[in-house]
């Protein structure tokens, strides 16, 4: 049984209250900054010990929960700490890297009295600054965020059309997730996911038509629940947070991109998933890669070197969900998962190079990109995941005991 100081709930709420009123109340330049950081190391310590582990209705839940502590650290460190947000600016006032920004945002007069209400304002800023990683709507806005409408980007629904799309997103989000609730079986889990079958070119030989199929369809099994997830955690929040009037309609711009710009690596990564952890990743990869290690942002090392930085911290926030879903630490690939995708990258970009030059030198236009081309893209991003993603999957897959992840289901209601 996990002490409640030390539950994961607890370990978020502290986490994020510490956020919450640091930002809110501090200047940047104030000693409390750096003294509060600690804390939050020190709680992602204790989601990563085996004993801090929990159970709800799916291991999704937990999953979620752990990682959200380590999402709130890397939060941490890139508003508070980095970019250095204050109430009084609005938002940052200097860049990952250390240099102040030029153009910060202007305190209307009269816009934070000094009273109740004004205290209000600065945990109402600080609250909306942790939750709203990505920014939407303000200067600092994440670099992609799908827009409303994409033949017409400056759109912004009115408050009825806004909720009723919402609305509808959870509703058929809801459905497909109940709909698509996994077999009660897993008498077979244990060999179908057993650790034996994560790689596949060291055993080349022995792999079956079985073995294939299972990584596709674990892939696409595991892309598809998360997306449905997401998208009706974020559709619900956006529907209570805007009915409350505690936020506007255009800051909550859809969660993901197009599914058909997926096409390419880069692409599926940085325009159809969402952007929800990127500004929390950058930040501090900006820091270490511009900063420490004094790289010329215009250096192709330096790009690779941030994009691995950016898979890795990305990997570590993910292991600690994982770990709280109950995968120990010594089985839990998924830091190997996102490492992976900066190689991905690299080969991607490698062959896009050499192909781009190859046309340049027969006098073609390498801007053009046909739909057989696109049909290539999306083969290789999907077989890239196939075989890249099981050591991310497949531990929790062979301790699954066919959990529905709705803790209810209307469907069954239906059938009775």
């Amino acid at each position: 049984m996990v002490l409640w100081p030390e539950h994961p709930v607890a370990l978020f709420f502290l986490s994020f209250s510490i956020g919450v009123f640091v930002v809110g109340f501090s200047s940047p330049s104030s000693i409390i900054r750096l003294a509060c950081l600690p804390l939050l190391l020190f709680n992602v310590w204790l989601v990563l010990r085996p004993s801090t582990q929990v159970s709800y209705t799916h291991p999704m839940y937990a999953n979620l929960l752990g990682g959200s502590i380590f999402s709130l650290l890397l939060k941490y460190l890139d508003t508070v700490v980095l970019r250095k947000s204050t109430y009084e600016a609005g938002g940052p006032t200097t860049t990952p890297e250390g240099n102040p920004l030029l153009l910060p945002h202007k305190e209307k007069e009269g816009d934070h009295p000094s009273s109740v209400t004004g205290i209000w304002r600065r945990l109402h800023f600080g609250i909306a600054h942790l939750l709203d990683t990505r920014l939407s709507g303000t200067p600092w806005e994440v670099k992609n965020v799908p827009p409303f409408n994409k033949n017409d980007p400056s759109y912004v629904p009115s408050k009825s059309i806004f909720l009723r799309n919402n609305i509808l997103r959870v509703l058929i989000s809801v459905t497909l997730l109940d709909l698509g609730r996994p077999s009660a079986d897993t008498t077979k889990n244990a060999i179908l996911f057993a650790e034996s079958k994560v790689p596949f070119f060291a055993r080349l030989g022995s792999v079956t038509t079985e073995d294939v199929a299972m990584r596709f369809v674990t892939t696409l099994a595991s892309v598809i629940i998360t997306y449905l997830l997401f998208q009706a955690v974020h559709a619900s929040s956006a529907v209570v947070t805007v009915t409350l009037g505690l936020s506007k309609p255009e800051r909550w711009r859809p969660l993901f991109g197009d599914v058909s710009d997926a096409w390419s690596l880069r692409r599926a990564w940085g325009m159809f998933w969402h952007q929800s952890a990127i500004s929390n990743l950058t930040g501090p990869a900006k820091y270490v890669t511009f900063g420490l290690f004094g790289l010329s942002k215009s250096s192709l090392i330096a790009r690779y070197i941030f994009t691995a930085i950016v898979f890795f911290l990305s990997g570590c926030m993910h292991v600690c969900g994982e770990v709280t879903a109950g995968i120990p630490l010594s089985e839990a690939g998924v830091v190997r998962f996102f490492v992976t995708q900066a190689l991905g990258l690299l080969i991607e970009d490698a062959v896009v190079g050499i192909w781009t030059v190859g046309i340049k030198k027969e006098g073609g236009d390498p801007r053009g990109v046909r739909w057989w081309q696109k049909g290539v893209g999306f083969v290789w991003v999907v077989a890239w995941l196939a075989w890249s993603m099981p050591v991310w999957t497949y531990p929790a897959s062979r301790r699954s005991r066919g959990e529905g992840i709705l803790p209810f289901s209307v469907v069954d209601h239906f059938k009775a």
